[in-house]
């Protein structure tokens, strides 16, 4: 499991430790589901980056790193009209929590929203 700024500056020596116990194979993983605690997954991109350091490594879930359009559709159209939770979106969506992550985090990443931390609480909103 690879977690951004926990252990992913040290993946190349969990690579190494890893292949000097000659494992029949290496699944890479990263978060994906609401985590416990604050943290942050890899991308895609710094997913496939640790492949050159875990040569013999797969990637595991294999992520469709897309939007579905109609759930973005209406993602969007929802966070134009008002900010909303992680929660909020799920409830308004009917999406389980960490495909609303997972969709939040692409949508980020390409400009479609942004995310504002008020009162404690963390809202998203279409750019």
């Amino acid at each position: 499991m690879l977690v951004r700024g926990i252990n992913d500056h040290d993946a190349e020596r969990i690579a190494r430790a890893a292949d000097s116990t000659e494992p029949d194979r290496i699944q890479l993983n990263t978060v994906v589901r609401t985590p416990a605690e604050p943290v942050e997954p890899l991308s895609q991109e710094e997913m496939e980056r640790m492949l050159e350091i875990f040569p013999r490594a797969e990637l595991i879930p294999d992520w469709d790193w897309r939007v579905p359009g109609l759930v973005q559709d209406r993602m969007l159209e929802l966070l134009s009209e008002r900010e909303l939770t992680l929660e909020e979106i799920g409830r308004n969506l009917d999406l389980a929590g960490n495909d609303v992550i997972k969709y939040c985090k692409i949508l980020e990443k390409d400009g479609s929203i942004s995310r504002k931390l008020q009162d404690g609480h963390l809202y998203f909103y279409a750019n």
